[in-house]
């Protein structure tokens, strides 16, 4: 329906006279009859009679003209919140993160950003990589970290950083003294895989560079999980250097011949329009990242 018609008709309602809404209006008389005669037409039904030389609404018009009001109220509510979301004042931010970038580096960036955009509501969401990409593309997410280049991915990512895996242990463990350590050297140690895929694809392919299979304790997706075998002292794990302060109660040592490393980006998918809530979080990001990094 054209929301002409109904301004017209709600405001002959509220007014009682054709005259004067189209005063209010700033509309000639003629026009607000033709939009009211319109929207009569639309319905099959007259919304207004005459009654005293003053015009109230009719059968149909009782029935109708309140939830048009109703309706305008939305539309123009909708039309505030457009207009708040494309100045960067309002509406939802929706970040996918991995475990450990949400765990550590989001809290500093969702600090920065709220004091920015107060009144942007920000909601995380977290998952493996796969499951990032998987939000991105059915447009259930704004904005995303991924490890390294994810398959499938119709998003620009932009690199932000790159850190090294450590190898974590027991404290008791006879490892625990030890500064950095080769991969060779923890060739029988049996091994929590932590992380998702992407980092699993990491340590596997390593290992299997240098001809090694270790015995594998368990495998999990979950890095609490990862660190409850490594804390019970059943298992050790190559877990980036992001991560080991999420672990209480273990040891990380640095890890050499060869280094473990993995790149966290920031990805936007191509076809979809950047609110500028979404450019204003990625600059948030990038302004945080290298602090954050040094520490």
């Amino acid at each position: 329906m054209n929301t002409s018609h109904l301004q017209a008709a709600v405001e002959v309602a509220r007014v009682g006279s054709f005259t004067r809404a189209a005063e209010s209006l700033g509309l000639t008389q003629a026009a607000v009859s033709q939009h009211v005669a319109a929207l009569e037409r639309r319905l099959g039904a007259p919304l207004f009679d005459r009654a005293k030389r003053r015009i109230v609404p009719s059968a149909a018009g009782l029935a109708f003209l309140d939830r048009a009001q109703r309706a305008l109220a939305e539309l123009e509510d909708g039309t505030v919140a457009v207009e708040s979301l494309l100045r960067g004042e309002g509406g939802t931010l929706r970040v996918a993160s991995l475990q450990s970038v949400a765990g550590r580096l989001l809290p500093r960036v969702a600090l920065a950003f709220r004091q920015l955009h107060p009144r942007v509501d920000l909601k995380i969401r977290e998952g493996e990589d796969d499951d990032v990409a998987c939000w991105l593309s059915e447009g259930t997410a704004d904005v995303g970290f991924v490890e390294g280049a994810v398959a499938d991915l119709d998003a620009d990512v932009t690199p932000l950083f790159t850190e090294d895996f450590q190898l974590v242990v027991h404290p008791a463990h006879p490892l625990a003294r030890r500064c950095r350590i080769s991969l060779r050297e923890i060739a029988e140690e049996p091994f929590a895989y932590s992380g998702d895929a992407h980092c699993s694809t990491i340590q596997t392919r390593a290992f299997a560079a240098l001809g090694i299979d270790p015995p594998v304790a368990v495998r999990s997706s979950n890095l609490t999980t990862t660190g409850g075998f490594v804390q019970a002292g059943v298992a050790v794990a190559l877990v980036p250097r992001l991560c080991v302060p999420l672990l209480s109660a273990v040891v990380a040592i640095d890890v050499s011949e060869p280094r473990l490393q993995r790149t966290i980006g920031i990805a936007t998918p191509r076809k979809r329009y950047r609110t500028p809530s979404v450019v204003a979080f990625i600059d948030v990001v990038k302004r945080t990242v290298p602090e954050f990094v040094k520490r």
